[in-house]
């Protein structure tokens, strides 16, 4: 992985466009998506439409909910997107032992764990007698020695105790030594499992990245800013966080009342030590974005104004409400961060309520922004939001994962905005608005744009990702073949009408049709 991406890295965030689906939104049998043949053929299908990017949400293992914002390790990946058809190419697994199944129309985690976990205990019985694989496993671990077996001991121990770190015996909760190598020793099979299920989950996605970036598709990954309270970061290093002496948050995470909520988002991930980590020279903060540099080939930044400012809240608080902001590192910080980068290109999530202070910061630094159309119909002509305000050096959508589809925005959008739509737009109809929306966003100044799957085939609000605040979501996943090849071929004329393709010689440009589509007049 390190520097696969280097050559890439050099080319591209030139005037392009991509898609925002994540693994687990793959149709797949194995209740959610996978880094199987399902994702091989997705970024075919990205390549031939002349896309440059595939952005996915956080490959870190997620919460019980799905939420890859809430993950038990942020280094780890989530292990249930392993491809179980791969397992039999490795010789770890036969075929006769894979269960037939029947799709989804969303994922199903818990089916996933269900068919998944037992294949794996297989695969990881069978590791030794295949020599070669057994080899490269203990170069991962030896590779990974700085996080991996920290995340596998938590894991282990969260599993198999049923609790939070927090409430563990004592000796473990503290990390004393002799206690963590007793349990280490007495359960060496189970950790060393752990250890496994990563090596696996990583081996296929350098697999798959490296395939992606072969047909000239890159990577945009995602970071969230904040880690969960309850996981192998906090527990493996309590001192980088903001906690009392029996390891407690003295504060935590969160947002002031806003677009998406009148109570604030109270997110209770716990604050960093900033004074620790500034005097450390942020060894960890390094430690991550290095990782993510060997992942992908662009990063999406979670909540970057936490960078300038962020809102801390008292850990026994019920909402959001009543909490402070605290100036936030800045820019020597975010240098740091892109120093760590290398060359992979960073792309701040600034939304929210605008704050000049965090676009001075990003500008400055040299980080591109992100527009999001959703958001340009409400207030006047100096809307940040509105195409004909966007700088060049942003990344530019409909909406993203935690927004409505754009068929569903259309929908509850009050009569007032729908008129300036159509005043700003000249549109003289809403039919196939997810395109006329496409096609609107395409023509923009923005470096790039990216489409949400479920706005490119034309879905309804049913059919979006996340809510913020609310349970139950991440379920979204593509039914069978329901993004159709004529939603792809619009796609791939739109980026070709407005000189999105990739024509750099990175890639050779294909037409997806034999000859153009009629993509229409608004």
């Amino acid at each position: 992985l390190p520097g696969s991406g280097s050559v890439y890295r050099r080319r591209i965030m030139k005037r392009s466009s991509g898609v925002f689906l994540h693994i687990t939104s793959l149709p797949s049998h194995y209740g959610i998506g996978s880094l199987g043949k399902e994702a091989y053929d997705f970024a075919r299908r990205l390549s031939a439409s002349g896309q440059r990017y595939w952005q996915i949400l956080p490959l870190c293992q997620p919460d019980k909910f799905g939420s890859p914002y809430a993950s038990e390790g942020s280094f780890s990946g989530n292990v249930l997107l392993i491809d179980c058809e791969k397992l039999c190419e490795y010789g770890l697994l036969s075929r006769s032992e894979l269960p037939e199944e029947g799709g989804a129309c969303e994922a199903d985690f818990a089916k996933a764990e269900r068919i998944k976990l037992p294949l794996f205990a297989k695969a990881y019985a069978n590791l030794p007698s295949n020599a070669l694989l057994a080899e490269e496993f203990g170069d991962f671990c030896e590779e990974n020695a700085e996080w991996l077996r920290d995340y596998a001991l938590y894991s282990s121990i969260s599993s198999r105790s049923g609790k939070p770190f927090y409430e563990w015996e004592k000796e473990l909760k503290f990390r004393e030594k002799q206690a963590v190598e007793d349990y280490a020793k007495n359960n060496a099979n189970d950790v060393e499992y752990r250890m496994f299920l990563q090596f696996l989950f990583f081996r296929q996605w350098k697999e798959l990245k490296s395939y992606a970036n072969s047909l000239g598709v890159g990577i945009i990954g995602d970071i969230p800013m904040y880690v969960s309270y309850n996981s192998a970061d906090v527990w493996s290093s309590p001192e980088e966080f903001l906690l009392d002496d029996e390891l407690r948050p003295k504060k935590v995470a969160g947002v002031p009342p806003d677009y998406f909520s009148e109570e604030g988002q109270l997110w209770g991930n716990p604050l960093y030590n900033w004074d620790y980590m500034r005097a450390g020279g942020y060894k960890w903060w390094k430690r991550r974005i290095r990782r993510c540099a060997e992942l992908f080939d662009a990063l999406r930044i979670d909540h970057f104004r936490a960078f300038h400012s962020y809102w801390a809240v008292d850990a026994d608080s019920e909402t959001a409400k009543n909490g402070v902001w605290i100036s936030g590192e800045g820019k020597k910080f975010v240098d740091v961060i892109k120093e760590a980068a290398g060359g992979m290109k960073l792309i701040a999530e600034d939304l929210g309520e605008y704050e000049a202070g965090v676009q001075n910061l990003r500008k400055e630094c040299g980080i591109s922004g992100m527009k999001v159309l959703e958001f340009a119909f409400s207030g006047g002509s100096d809307n940040a939001f509105l195409p004909h305000n966007y700088e060049e050096d942003c990344v530019a959508y409909i909406g993203t994962h935690d927004n409505d589809t754009a068929v569903g925005w259309w929908e509850s959008l009050p009569y007032a905005e729908k008129s300036y739509v159509y005043n700003y737009t000249g549109f003289e109809s809403d039919k196939e608005i997810n395109r006329k929306l496409m096609k609107l966003l395409s023509r923009s100044r923005a470096e790039t744009v990216i489409f949400c799957a479920q706005d490119i085939i034309g879905l309804s609000s049913d059919r979006r990702m996340n809510v913020p605040g609310k349970t139950g979501c991440w379920r979204f996943m593509l039914d069978g073949n329901e993004l159709k090849s004529e939603d792809m071929d619009y796609l791939g004329e739109i980026t070709m009408l407005f000189g999105r393709t990739a024509s750099d010689g990175f890639d050779e440009v294909r037409r997806v049709t034999e000859k153009p589509i009629d993509i229409g007049r608004e």
